[in-house]
């Protein structure tokens, strides 16, 4: 009888804990599929950007596709702040993105706001003006990797 007890006790008890840590277990996934996503959206950002300076710089004659690739990052800028929500914790991501959250936003509205200007003067095919926009841009970025994403390991 003591051993049954204790065998129904103990299996109670795995359940309990399987219970508990199941919904963690998805939480964990849930964060690891919007890390993922955060990740891609971010390297598309940076591809775009990066095809940009490559124009510039003359390493790829490809400039009648500046405007698209100009075009395509203030969506990309605006999405920023949805794809940080609370308990989306992971990868690189500071704390202080979720704890300043105000600097934050006003860091990514930066970036919707460099943006927007560089896709304003991408089809001027100016180089100097496309350069100038482009390294605004760039700032912006830096304007939310240095406080709110930390350094790689």
């Amino acid at each position: 009888m003591m051993k049954t007890l204790a065998t129904v006790v103990l299996a109670a008890a795995f359940a309990a804990l399987a219970a508990l840590t199941m919904p963690n277990t998805a939480a964990a996934a849930a964060d690891d599929k919007m890390l993922k996503y955060r990740n891609g959206v971010m390297w598309s950002l940076a591809a775009h950007l990066g095809g940009i300076f490559q124009n510039i710089r003359g390493e790829v004659d490809a400039k009648a596709n500046i405007p698209h690739h100009a075009k395509a990052l203030a969506p990309i800028a605006a999405a920023v702040v949805a794809m940080f929500p609370p308990g989306s914790e992971g990868g690189r991501t500071k704390p202080e993105i979720w704890s300043d959250r105000a600097g934050f936003e006003k860091a990514a509205a930066d970036l919707v706001t460099a943006a927007n200007a560089l896709a304003v003067v991408a089809d001027s095919g100016d180089p100097g003006q496309i350069g100038a926009a482009a390294g605004a841009v760039g700032k912006a970025c830096g304007g939310c990797h240095r406080p709110y994403r930390a350094e790689k390991k």
